[in-house]
């Protein structure tokens, strides 16, 4: 269903944030 690809979508984004946000805390 759309509603599935839409969650694998936000799950994909949200791993893909998370490492970028630990760098961004490294360099505050």
């Amino acid at each position: 269903s759309k509603i599935s690809k839409y969650i694998k979508k936000i799950k994909n984004k949200i791993i893909f944030f998370i490492p970028s946000l630990k760098k961004l805390r490294k360099y505050e």
